[in-house]
């Protein structure tokens, strides 16, 4: 349970909490695992939703932190700097899917060559790891590609939005809710205990992480 609701959860998310909640029920005869890790990612990410702002904001004003970034200049998700507008249509979004397909194949291979050598990885995080390969190493080996990059492309972050809302729903839907109810003080318990810890940490921060004499985030 600790384990579950720890970094599984907690730092890999739903998405990791499904991936690792299978193998803990298969190879280790962990009932609801799945169910389990997938609850404490859900109320983490609510949990966080929550307490995030407020501490943000403290912090702010207790530091007296000022951006000098002019907020009209900094590109939305998925524009490059100075675009105002970048356009979705036919073309860039078969591009996109299409080195997404290629990640996937590749992740896949990936996967299967770390499972040779007994090094066990979830299959989406090598899919991860050769998309986050191919969208660094791609554009320089291939210049003449028009590459979907992160920063430069509105399909791919149209792509990456709509495949995390999907990665959440899939998670929630099969959940068996009626299961947490014999582990719900043990859960409420240890997500109490992280969330105090991490706002006690946050709340004051080490100073090589803030720097108070500049002034500056």
């Amino acid at each position: 349970m600790g384990v579950v609701g720890g970094t599984v959860s907690m730092a890999g998310g739903p998405g990791t909490a499904v991936a690792w909640g299978q193998v803990l029920q298969d190879s280790y005869g962990i009932d609801s695992a799945i169910n389990i890790g997938t609850a404490f990612a859900t109320f983490g990410m609510v949990i966080g939703g929550l307490l995030g702002g407020p501490l943000a904001a403290r912090l702010i004003s207790r530091h007296q932190l000022e951006s000098q970034a002019d907020i009209d200049s900094v590109p939305a998700m998925g524009m490059g700097a100075g675009e105002r507008q970048a356009e979705i249509n036919y073309d860039s979004m078969l591009r996109t899917i299409l080195v997404i397909f290629i990640a996937v194949g590749m992740g896949i291979a990936f996967d299967k060559l770390l499972t040779s050598i007994n090094f066990l990885l979830p299959e989406f995080a090598a899919c991860m790891i050769t998309g986050m390969f191919l969208i660094n190493v791609g554009p320089k080996l291939l210049p003449m590609v028009n590459w979907p990059l992160p920063n430069k492309s509105k399909s791919l972050s149209l792509m990456s939005e709509l495949s995390v809302s999907l990665v959440l729903v899939m998670s929630l839907m099969p959940m068996k809710w009626s299961i947490l109810l014999d582990v719900g003080p043990t859960i409420l318990l240890i997500l109490i205990a992280q969330s105090v810890l991490v706002v006690t940490v946050a709340a004051d921060p080490p100073p090589v992480f803030l720097d108070t004499n500049s002034r500056r985030m």
